[in-house]
């Protein structure tokens, strides 16, 4: 079924070029769509390194825990299905 803009709210014209898009394209524009709204970080540079540098130990631990690419990627695909009825 192809969302329309009365249920979704967004243009017909742009879920129909979303849909044309091909998988890298779309893997793109999910990108680009991370990006999007993200909050300014009040964190300093040096704070910021230092919680790099502690993620990494704990990943390298195994005590991070964290998404695949292709997990995190479903989590927004679903997001998107449910608030605007449409696939990427």
């Amino acid at each position: 079924m192809t969302p329309t803009a009365t249920r979704t709210g967004l243009p017909a014209d742009l879920i129909e070029r979303v849909n044309a898009l091909t998988p890298e394209q779309r893997d793109e524009l999910f990108e680009l769509t991370c990006l999007v709204d993200m909050p300014s970080d009040p964190r300093t540079e040096e704070q910021l390194m230092a919680d790099l540098v502690r993620d990494a130990e704990l990943a390298d631990a195994g005590l991070l825990p964290s998404l695949t690419r292709e997990q995190a990627k479903e989590q927004v695909r679903k997001e998107l299905r449910e608030k605007y009825g449409f696939e990427l």
